[in-house]
């Protein structure tokens, strides 16, 4: 997964604020990857690929090993965006109409909101059409609901039999809205995968952090589709128009000129 193929690893992107050796054998396709820490720990992990991202943000950018981002746009909800090996994890935009609203309010009795996103997450060797599932965000599976003290019930309908139970029918999928006076889209669920992945890795029975737990609680409250729902409500024109207005080139030609300045006036800075 993720193996490079020695043609190119940079094709239209902008990545600022990560060093060369932590980046090495991943792969940025038309992104934009901002880290403004100048003591900067950001890093793309190894055999890891981002495309069509726009991620800016005050602190590290950390995305492990083997992972695979599309579409993420981050502009500053949270200082920073770390993401764990091994996972997938895409955003797409869901059209307003009613079929999709409704499916997008089942959990909480909300509307949608406005300008509602779903974020796909799951991991890159989750099997989804296995019948019963195994694994969750590449966890064992019946690891994830006693560490996280959820219940098949917190995934899965009553309506859907225990054989045919899959990640293709749970609803794991969280929606994330961008509210007038929000600063952006809130992915702290994220919180609760890595200490996940951190506990499984390292074998012990940690209680959840503070941010850990707030994060499984965001996952929880939000509205969630699954795989099979998700399909039929993407908004694929408004993904296109996303996709074809990252703006690489401009913050390209903006670094060039804050480069040249800062060599013209012999400045000691940082041209990272």
């Amino acid at each position: 997964f993720g193996r490079p193929m020695r043609l190119t690893r940079r094709s239209n992107s902008f990545v600022s604020g990560f060093t060369p050796t932590k980046t090495k054998d991943s792969i940025v396709l038309n992104s934009v990857l901002i880290s403004k820490q100048p003591s900067s720990d950001s890093a793309i992990g190894s055999g890891s690929v981002v495309e069509h991202c726009h991620i800016e943000c005050d602190g590290d950018i950390e995305i492990g090993e083997r992972c695979l981002l599309s579409g993420i746009r981050s502009n500053g909800k949270e200082s920073s965006f770390h993401v764990p090996s091994g996972i997938c994890i895409q955003l797409l935009p869901l059209r307003q109409s009613k079929s999709c609203t409704s499916q997008a309010s089942s959990n909480n009795g909300n509307a949608a909101s406005k300008s509602p996103f779903v974020c796909l997450c799951f991991g890159i060797e989750d099997g989804i059409k296995d019948a019963p599932p195994t694994t969750l965000f590449g966890l064992d599976l019946q690891f994830v609901l006693e560490r996280s003290g959820l219940t098949e019930g917190d995934l899965w309908d009553d309506s859907i039999p225990l054989s045919k139970r899959m990640l293709w029918n749970a609803k794991i999928h969280p929606i994330l809205s961008v509210e007038d006076n929000s600063e952006g889209l809130n992915f702290s669920f994220l919180h609760w995968i890595r200490h996940l992945k951190r506990c499984e890795s390292k074998g012990n029975d940690e209680s959840l952090a503070s941010k850990a737990r707030l994060g499984l609680e965001q996952w929880k409250d939000a509205r969630r589709l699954s795989l099979s729902e998700i399909r039929k409500c993407v908004d694929s024109e408004a993904e296109a128009r996303y996709r074809n207005s990252i703006p690489s080139k401009s913050f390209e030609d903006g670094r060039i000129e804050e480069v040249s300045e800062t060599l013209v006036n012999r400045r000691h800075k940082s041209c990272n």
